[in-house]
């Protein structure tokens, strides 16, 4: 279920200490109201000695669970997660995910994906049918072709290094790991070269993670 909304925003008074425990909830599209009674729509959810109440009642359950924060994030990171459930978030670039990702970023470069939209036709290029999938319009002309938020989602607000730190808490403010669904949403049978799509296969043709993760393995010290 999509998030559409965050159950819980805002903080009436902030932990200064280095970390607590932290539970978001979010509501089911349509649940209850204002001071509904429904368990999944709680009017305030309490985080250390932090309490956020809820601003809004629509929205998806996309995360219910603790996590630990700095004390002095607690706001900021209740903003993130409002504005990412709420969706829209802005493409920042693949040159945002370089600095921790830099295997992923080499072997993209070199994928035919970083060519997308190279590989059409000057008329093709004015054609939105072809740009939606080649170079989706939410990606400025600087970043153009089917780059790393083009299947992860607009980085705006998961990209920040402290919000990479914790998976649960990128994926709440809009980091996604692309599905079949997804990727068939542009490797169809309405393309034109209607090649068939194998999507394990292609998986593999792509594989932009093995060598980040053979790095990682190697040097327990090495930025993540």
């Amino acid at each position: 279920m999509p998030c559409q909304g965050l159950a819980a925003a805002g903080t009436a008074k902030v932990r200064t200490a280095r970390t607590v425990r932290m539970r978001i909830r979010l509501l089911p599209a349509g649940t209850g109201g204002q001071g509904s009674s429904n368990p999944l729509c709680p009017t305030e959810v309490s985080a250390g000695h932090s309490t956020m109440r809820r601003l809004a009642p629509s929205g998806g359950l996309c995360y219910s669970g603790s996590m630990r924060v700095p004390g002095i994030r607690i706001l900021s990171l209740l903003v993130l997660a409002a504005a990412g459930a709420a969706g829209g978030a802005d493409f920042v670039g693949p040159d945002s995910c370089k600095g921790c990702h830099p295997e992923a970023y080499d072997t993209w470069m070199k994928s035919k994906h970083a060519r997308a939209e190279s590989s059409l036709s000057e008329q093709q290029k004015k054609d939105g049918r072809c740009l939606s999938c080649h170079s989706p319009e939410q990606v400025t002309q600087a970043t153009v072709s089917v780059s790393c938020e083009t299947c992860h989602g607009g980085g705006q607000y998961y990209s920040p290094e402290y919000v990479m730190k914790d998976s649960e808490l990128a994926r709440l403010v809009g980091l996604v790991d692309p599905s079949e669904k997804q990727c068939r949403s542009c490797h169809d049978a309405s393309s034109p070269s209607l090649r068939p799509f194998d999507f394990k296969e292609s998986l593999k043709a792509i594989d932009h993670w093995s060598a980040e993760r053979a790095r990682r393995a190697a040097d327990p010290s090495a930025k993540k």
